[in-house]
């Protein structure tokens, strides 16, 4: 068969589908906007961009986001009508919806089987968006915002409507989509390596140095950076031995704050020089796989904490290296995480109560190392070598 596979970056979401098709026998053609360097051995990638003048420029609407996925849709057309014209005709099309890359798919391929991976809905009127509702990073609901929410959807509604089928990775994803959406959608995860985020052999003692780990791509209020820092410093006042290790890069990615603002890790670097952590503290903007794989399996607390949204992978990868999740009370993690059986679940936003219950659970080793344990348990169930099953029978190749 001829696989055709669409997403914004190279490999994306399909990093462990892409050489269980090829396994079989099948050809596959990659096309994406960016690679960043990723290779996949037989994989035929092309990286694309406009291929005229007039197509280099966004498009000039209104609301945001609209008129960079109308790009889109123009540039992944022109590279379809290349495709076709060299003889290349898809049997099947895996492609990630929402960013307009599949919006002429149909006009281009009318035959093709296509299978949208459908990550998010925005909905102005989200649990998201009313979370923490006294938060300056709360997103406004003026009618501007509602209407611009609606145009953020359009290419997605054309290109779900168009799909023959769609999956989305949780139930709580596919629960954001409207209800007209929500029963033409299955839920089955992509997986990680189970196999590659291991633990280490070093149980928690508090006694000892305490290894705790905070990775997100952006230090940003999405990923609730602003309740972490505020709790992580009194708990680190409480517990010498605590030694913090910071990823991620300073701007914000999912929803900017203002330029008059100090990054939020600014923020934070004041806060810890203020109260004298800064040597027990290391960040990092960003770590190679290699990295990033030893730092989680050497962890002995991950703190993941985030607004309701899509839940990041390093979850499950921070579960998987057996580290102790402490995590923020949301629906996004509902279904990967349970109070007390595989992690500790606080409501960031009242920082002093979170404090007082992060400090009694870290003085209790046993718990601790239970909860970790079981974390790494629950992460299994997820290795990309059991979803590839589901994804298999579910695609068909």
């Amino acid at each position: 068969m001829n696989v055709l596979v669409l997403h914004n970056n190279y490999p994306g979401q399909f990093k462990f589908i892409l050489p269980s098709i090829l396994a079989r026998g099948h050809k596959v053609i990659f096309l994406s906007l960016e690679s960043h360097g990723n290779k996949i051995s037989g994989v035929k990638h092309y990286k694309i961009g406009p291929t005229t003048k007039n197509n280099k420029q966004v498009w000039n609407v209104p609301y945001k986001g609209l008129g960079k996925k109308l790009s889109h849709a123009e540039i992944f057309r022109a590279a379809f009508q290349k495709l076709r014209d060299s003889g290349f005709h898809p049997d099947i099309t895996i492609f990630h919806s929402g960013w307009g890359i599949g919006c002429f798919l149909k006009s281009i391929f009318p035959k093709t089987k296509s299978f949208a991976y459908a990550e998010w809905w925005f909905k102005w009127d989200s649990v998201e968006a009313n979370y923490d509702p006294s938060s300056k990073y709360s997103p406004s609901s003026s009618l501007n915002e509602k209407v611009s929410h609606h145009y953020f959807n359009l290419t997605q509604a054309l290109e779900i409507s168009e799909a023959d089928y769609v999956w989305s990775p949780t139930h709580w994803q596919r629960s954001q989509f409207p209800k007209s959406i929500q029963n033409r959608i299955e839920v089955i995860h992509e997986g990680i390596d189970t196999n590659v985020f291991m633990p280490s052999n070093y149980s928690y003692h508090s006694s000892r140095p305490i290894n705790i780990t905070y990775t997100s791509r952006a230090l940003e209020p999405m990923r609730c950076y602003n309740h972490f820092y505020n709790i992580i410093a009194p708990v680190m006042q409480a517990y010498p031995t605590i030694r913090l290790t910071i990823v991620g890069k300073e701007k914000a990615v999912y929803r900017p704050v203002s330029c008059a603002d100090k990054s939020l890790f600014e923020e934070s670097i004041e806060l810890f020089t203020k109260l004298n952590l800064n040597h027990r503290i290391r960040h990092y903007s960003r770590l190679d796989s290699k990295e990033y794989v030893k730092l989680l399996s050497n962890s002995h607390v991950h703190f993941y904490f985030s607004r309701p949204f899509v839940a990041s992978w390093s979850l499950l990868e921070a579960m998987s290296s057996g580290c102790c999740i402490i995590s923020n009370e949301s629906p996004m993690t509902s279904e990967f995480l349970g109070h007390k059986t595989n992690a500790l679940i606080v409501d960031s936003t009242y920082t002093n109560r979170s404090v007082e219950d992060i400090n009694d659970y870290l003085s209790d080793e046993a718990l601790i190392n239970k909860t970790a344990s079981n974390a790494r348990s629950s992460a299994l169930k997820f290795d990309f070598r059991e979803q590839l099953k589901s994804i298999r029978a579910y695609i068909g190749y």
